[in-house]
């Protein structure tokens, strides 16, 4: 519905209001005028809250699907432009498409960017919790390990044990891994394989404890986490890379 449609609506409902306030307090005095003026002001107020909401809620929507459009716009490599001698110029115009990107830092740079504004400008609402949580996973991607764990901070903060809460623990885990903060990573991990009643798989977060005890050099928890995916999940995903795991254990033992 278009947005002259909507208010041509709450105008109508306005008008309604106001004839049934006046047919109401019609000859009942000075008293019951100013009541009924007080609901008036009240149902214009309330009607001038929700279309500002429902503008605030598309414009963080349109802000959103922009962010996502870059972060998965197409990457068109620069080609190789350098003559015989050795030197070098601009790629011919036709190199170039509208929307894409040499690299794929730089358009992640861009998404990062545009997360963080959408989230900033939308704190309150799902709109920004959804791109509060892409800003940190594009953040880790680009290597920004503390930002991108300030991020998901933040989401687990708003969100609890929502999806994205629960999402956002497990990639600030990932994000300590990568950081080198063994202890919090393994804290984190450990805490979210026993949480059954999460959506996220148990098998997968399994798996990411054992790669952390191996980067921490406790090869005998990580050896029990995989054989826990190889016995306890026998249509996981991980049962290859667990036994993959488990080969290499077995191998360096024997040397």
């Amino acid at each position: 519905m278009k947005r002259s449609d909507r208010r041509h609506l709450k105008e109508n409902a306005l008008a309604t209001v106001l004839v049934s306030i006046e047919n109401r307090f019609r000859g009942h005095g000075r008293a019951l005028i100013f009541c009924g003026l007080v609901v008036l002001v009240g149902f214009v107020v309330i009607v001038k809250y929700l279309d500002l909401q429902n503008e605030k809620e598309f414009a963080g929507t349109q802000m959103l699907a922009e962010a996502m459009i870059t972060a998965t716009a197409p990457i068109v490599l620069l080609p190789d432009t350098s003559s015989a001698d050795g030197s070098s110029a601009l790629p011919p115009p036709a190199s170039f498409q509208p929307g894409s990107y040499t690299s794929g830092e730089r358009r992640a740079e861009v998404a990062l960017q545009q997360f963080i504004e959408t989230a900033e400008s939308h704190p309150a609402n799902r709109v920004g919790l959804v791109a509060r949580y892409y800003a940190a996973t594009t953040a880790s991607s680009l290597g920004q390990r503390e930002e991108a764990i300030q991020h998901y901070q933040m989401v687990i903060q708003s969100e609890g044990n929502g999806i994205y809460g629960e999402m956002a623990q497990l990639g600030m885990a990932a994000a300590q891994m990568h950081s080198g903060n063994y202890v919090e990573a393994t804290e984190i991990f450990e805490a979210s394989s026993k949480q059954v009643e999460w959506d996220i798989p148990v098998d997968g977060v399994l798996f990411e404890l054992g790669k952390t005890y191996l980067l921490s050099g406790q090869s005998d928890q990580a050896q029990a986490t995989f054989t826990r995916i190889i016995t306890e999940f026998p249509e996981s995903l991980f049962q290859i890379d667990a036994q993959a795991e488990l080969d290499k254990l077995g191998s360096s033992e024997n040397e």
